[in-house]
C-alpha cells in the first residue's frame, strides 16, 4: 500500500509557491502525485463547482456495476454501526472516482459533506487531486492519503 503523509511542516504551501527543489519534486512520491495534480489542472482551492453526477446516473452506475454494488453494500451495511461508532466511512467508487455507496459517518459525518465525500461525487484525481479514491484509480494500488497530503487545502484537516 502506498501511503502519502506530509513529511514535514508547511511542505504543501512551499510545493504550491514553487519553492521546492525540483531535484526534491521527482524523488518524493507525495510531490510527484501533487505534481500530477497540478499537471491536471486541478485547483488546490478545489473545484470551482461540484463535480458528481445526479441521482439517476447514480442508479444507472450502481445497476452497471451490479453484483460488486450488491456484495460490496451487503458488507458495508454489516460495518456501518462500528464505522458511525469510530467517525470512519467506507467508500466504493467506480473507475471513473465515483462514488456509487458510502456508509458509516458519525462524527466525520459533517466533513465528509463539506468535502463533498457523499454518494454521486466524483473523487478522480482530474478532479480532486491527489486524494485516496483518485490516487489508487491512477497508481492501479491501495493508497492511504493522510491530512495534508491531499491536493485540496479543504481536506488537509
Amino acid at each position: 500500500m502506498l501511503s502519502l503523509v506530509e513529511s514535514e511542516s508547511h511542505l504543501w504551501e512551499r510545493f504550491l509557491d514553487g519553492s521546492v527543489d525540483p531535484a526534491r519534486v521527482a524523488a518524493d512520491p507525495l510531490l510527484r502525485h501533487w505534481q500530477r495534480a497540478r499537471a491536471l489542472g486541478v485547483s488546490a482551492e478545489g473545484p470551482a463547482a461540484p463535480e458528481g453526477i445526479g441521482h439517476e446516473e447514480l442508479l444507472d452506475r450502481r445497476e452497471r456495476e451490479g453484483e460488486l454494488v450488491h456484495a460490496s453494500g451487503e458488507a458495508l451495511r454489516g460495518l456501518e454501526t462500528e464505522l458511525a461508532r469510530r467517525g470512519l466511512i467506507a467508500i466504493l467508487a467506480d473507475r471513473d472516482g465515483i462514488v456509487l455507496h458510502a456508509v458509516g459517518g458519525g462524527r466525520f459525518l459533517g466533513s465528509a459533506a463539506r468535502s463533498r465525500l457523499i454518494e454521486g461525487a466524483c473523487w478522480s484525481e482530474g478532479s480532486r487531486g491527489t486524494n485516496a479514491i483518485g490516487t489508487a484509480l491512477s497508481d492501479e494500488r491501495s493508497v492511504h492519503v493522510r491530512g495534508r497530503a491531499h491536493f485540496e487545502r479543504m481536506n488537509h484537516a
